[in-house]
This record gives structure tokens, C-alpha cells and sequence, in this order.
């Protein structure tokens, strides 16, 4: 009996989840393809083990996910995939993580499904997307692309927006009609720190257009504001808080004294400007730093 099943692994971004829908179907139509059957043909320690990585619980080892893939019949562009997923996961924050997902595009591109299942996570921390669909949205919206491309004060350029704009049609986010575009979804990104990859790359954007209004916008079109303060370790996740309930509350205010008639974009970033005691301690312990050269040694300054 094979292993294959009616549906690809390119249809997922998570290998794992492919894995246990995978197991699910061939299950129900043999109840004797177990863990346990799994588990002797991949030569794994247990059905215990196998049943943890099919659910999620456990991560593989790149030599585990291998003979996984085998067994369930996956083709060697299909493992690659699936490898690609695996290395894509453990790099979430790390520089290479963008490599890997360049990767799975051209894998994606070469094996296309009915959706990109990366798609929902690419557009909901791209910049020129979450503004387009508020733009779209005004009463004194464009029905051309040039138009709304000036109207975003050119930002971006007139192929990026109808890009754009493409692929929010294509996921069913807008309508284009005659006269204009229809939102039919909104959305906002919720933090999730799962996808620290994405963002990642959505701060990455909003720092190129702060930098961009800081050197081209009049100062009555951008408003800066910052603060360096301490605090106690422990109230770090309160701020946290504080910032998010913030932000959900500026959006309340969409429909306040009419209806609206701007889009601005908004990105807070906190971040810690020296090192907590344990790690800072650790680093330059028994470490003698000299305050000057023409200093003798009685006179340094150790850190301890």
C-alpha cells in the first residue's frame, strides 16, 4: 500500500501539521498504518516519539524528518520542502531566516497550489498592504492606481501598488469595480510572537519610512516622540501591556468627529539599552578596564 496522499505538503507552512493530516487520512483508511508501524519502518525509538513530532509536541532532527518523509512518500522536491520548513523554523529570528524564506518562494513558485500558504502572514505585516486596504477604503480614494500612489505621497512606486493591490484582490480582501475598490476585510496584525520572522520584516519597512519622513516630510505631516528611563526588571512586561492597550485604543478612534478622511502609520519599539545584572555580570567578570593610559595600574578600575 502507498504512503501517498491526495493532497501537498506545499499547501503548508508548518511540516509538521502536513505530517498529522497526513497520518489522519491514511489512519482512516487503514487503522493498522499506527505510530507503532510508523516508528519500526523509520527505525524511531517509539510510537511515543513519533505520535510527539506528528502533533507538534516535538521537533525532529533533520535525520528523523528525513526518514518521515520517505515513509510517507514524499518526492526529493517535496523533502526538500519539507527540510527547508524544518530549517526555516529554528531561524525564525536570525539573519538567514530570510534566505530560507526566499527558499520556500521558489519552491512555492515552482509547485504552485490554489494558495501560497505563507500569503496571510506576508500580507498582514507588509506595510504598503495593511495601508492600502485603510487608503482604499476613504471616501476620497482614486479609483487609478496613479492616483492612490499620490495620494501615499508616492511612498511607493505605481507597479509596487498595483502589486499590491493584485494580491489583496487575489485573497479576497478587496473588490475592483468600475468606479472604485470595495474593502471587504480589514485586518490588523495582531503580535504573535511566533512569527518573529515576519516581524521582523514589517519593522524593517517601518523604519525605512520613518527614515524616509524624517529627511522628506514637512513637520506638520510626522510627529516623533521618545523617552530613555529605568525600571525595575519586572515591570518590563507591564510596559508591554501598557504599549498594546495604547495602540487598540488610537484605533478606536477610526469614525471619531467623521469619517475618515487620512491613513497614518504607527511603530513603537521598546527595547533594552543596557544588559540585565545576571548576563552583564558574566560578561566582564574579573575583567580590568584602565580608565586612561597614563594611568597607573592602582589606579584602574575593575569590574566586577
Amino acid at each position: 500500500m502507498s504512503n501517498r496522499v491526495p493532497f501537498s505538503i506545499f499547501k503548508y507552512s508548518n511540516y509538521q501539521e502536513y505530517f498529522q493530516d497526513a497520518y489522519e487520512f491514511l489512519h482512516a483508511a487503514d487503522e493498522s498504518f499506527s505510530y507503532d508501524k510508523i516508528a519500526v519502518a523509520c527505525g524511531l525509538k517509539s510510537r511515543t516519539l513519533v505520535r510527539g513530532i506528528l502533533k507538534g509536541q516535538q521537533r525532529p532532527s533533520l535525520l528523523q524528518l528525513g526518514k518521515l518523509a520517505i515513509h510517507f512518500g514524499l518526492s526529493q522536491e517535496e523533502q526538500e520542502y519539507a527540510v527547508c520548513l524544518h530549517k526555516f523554523e529554528a531561524a525564525q529570528g536570525s539573519p538567514g531566516a530570510f534566505d530560507l524564506f526566499q527558499k520556500l518562494m521558489v519552491l512555492q513558485k515552482a509547485h504552485a497550489t490554489s494558495k501560497n500558504p505563507f500569503t496571510d502572514s506576508v500580507l498582514k505585516t507588509s506595510v504598503i498592504h495593511m495601508t492600502l486596504l485603510n487608503v482604499l477604503d476613504l471616501e476620497r480614494c482614486p479609483s487609478t492606481v496613479e492616483g492612490i500612489a499620490l495620494l501615499m505621497k508616492n511612498r511607493y512606486t505605481q507597479q509596487e501598488v498595483e502589486d499590491a493591490i493584485q494580491d489583496l484582490e487575489h485573497e479576497g480582501f478587496i473588490e475592483r469595480t468600475t468606479t472604485r475598490f470595495v474593502v471587504k476585510q480589514k485586518f490588523f496584525k495582531e503580535v504573535d510572537l511566533n512569527t518573529n520572522f515576519f516581524l521582523r520584516k514589517y519593522h524593517n519597512e517601518s523604519l525605512k519610512l520613518a527614515y524616509d519622513s524624517l529627511h522628506n516630510d514637512e513637520l506638520d505631516e510626522r510627529y516623533l516622540v521618545g523617552a530613555n528611563f529605568s525600571i525595575h526588571h519586572k515591570v518590563y512586561p507591564r510596559i508591554i501591556d501598557k504599549m498594546n492597550e495604547f495602540l487598540f485604543n488610537l484605533i478606536k478612534l477610526e469614525g471619531i468627529a467623521g469619517p475618515s478622511d487620512s491613513v497614518v502609520h504607527l511603530n513603537m519599539q521598546l527595547m533594552k539599552m543596557t544588559a540585565t545584572e545576571a548576563s552583564s555580570l558574566s560578561a566582564v567578570k574579573s575583567k580590568t578596564v584602565p580608565i586612561a593610559q597614563n594611568k597607573s595600574p592602582t589606579q584602574q578600575e575593575t569590574l566586577q
